[in-house]
């Protein structure tokens, strides 16, 4: 996405927070007599998005932000998510929301907590524990433009880890799905290097290339682990947001070629490298490794990590990546 469609994303963003997210008239079910103002459209399926990402349910996802609604019956996904949301919260399932109505108020809950949003984003701003608490994620990132610096969401990591890691958090849960159906987000990751049809072919150079890609870095534009071993710059040992290479070729011969690469966020007590990444397990996780199974850290060229980010948090993670099982 070009610089100026994203700084007018943001904007977009940032009104509708300052507003309290209101609308003017109903949004929904053309139907039930929704009138569908796209600025009103778009508030809702904010709202719906950043629900779905903080519940992990994707069926509230509106699965776009454009504030368009299909008059097709059946056929509008935010209708649906709206359907989806009021099922789960509600006694009622209308698929409309409304001014003022119970639909709204329950999303802006859910997205902003039980306070009043109502007043401006830096009264909201500087009520909250932390100055992104109970903001969507799009007013902390967006297509690499940063408009807050957010806080470390790990147990003791340093506030200053770098912006690409907030984005890789926000993915956690994502995984393959068994059978012929494949993961939309697993084919996005894909879709930024050889454009892979299938989950179940190993993306986890694609998930980074499409997280640094996400915070305004240049990646590989490839699917192969390997073409991370000599990206950026190497730094001698792991800090909290560097990508770490592991040639399992090293581990064992009949494995040459293949590898894996994911994202340092800590270290277990027993001082194995914490890495989030994707393909852990099929899915997007933190699993811990060996130190001496990784190669090389590496990070985008001209980084230079805060020292800080050298003293990795101590982690609790229940998934152990000592063998190549772990990384497909």
């Amino acid at each position: 996405m070009k610089w100026e469609q994203a700084l007018e994303r943001i904007k977009k963003v940032g009104k509708n927070f300052a507003n309290g997210f209101a609308i003017s008239a109903p949004v929904g079910d053309w139907a039930k007599g929704a009138k569908n103002v796209p600025e009103d459209v778009e508030t809702v399926q904010l709202l719906l998005e950043y629900v779905s990402r903080k519940r992990g349910h994707k069926e509230f996802s509106p699965r776009g932000i454009d504030g368009d609604i299909a008059r097709t019956h059946g056929k509008s996904s935010t209708v649906k998510a709206i359907h989806a949301f009021q099922r789960n919260f509600m006694k009622t399932s209308d698929g409309l929301v409304e001014p003022e109505g119970l639909t709204l108020k329950k999303l802006r809950e859910e997205a902003q907590g039980s306070t009043n949003v109502a007043k401006s984003a830096a009264q909201s701003v500087m009520k909250a524990p932390r100055p992104n608490d109970g903001m969507p994620p799009w007013l902390h990132h967006f297509d690499g433009v940063k408009f807050f610096n957010p806080l470390s969401l790990l147990p003791g990591a340093s506030p200053q880890k770098p912006d690409w890691i907030s984005i890789a958090e926000d993915e956690l849960g994502e995984k393959e799905i068994k059978g012929k159906e494949h993961n939309p987000r697993v084919l996005q990751y894909h879709a930024t290097t050889d454009g892979a049809k299938k989950d179940e072919t190993p993306w986890c150079a694609s998930f980074v290339n499409w997280v640094m890609e996400q915070a305004g870095y240049e990646g590989t534009d490839s699917s192969a682990s390997h073409s991370w071993k000599k990206w950026g710059d190497g730094i001698p040992k792991p800090a909290v947001g560097s990508i770490a290479f592991i040639d399992w070729g090293k581990v064992d011969s009949k494995k040459a070629g293949k590898g894996h690469v994911g994202f340092v966020v800590g270290k277990t007590a027993k001082n194995r490298i914490v890495l989030l990444g994707g393909n852990q397990s099929n899915s997007v996780r933190y699993t811990a490794f060996k130190e001496s199974l990784i190669q090389t850290y590496r990070v985008p060229k001209g980084y230079k990590p805060d020292p800080k980010l050298y003293e990795l948090p101590i982690l609790e993670v229940s998934k152990d990546g000592s063998d190549f099982s772990a990384t497909r």
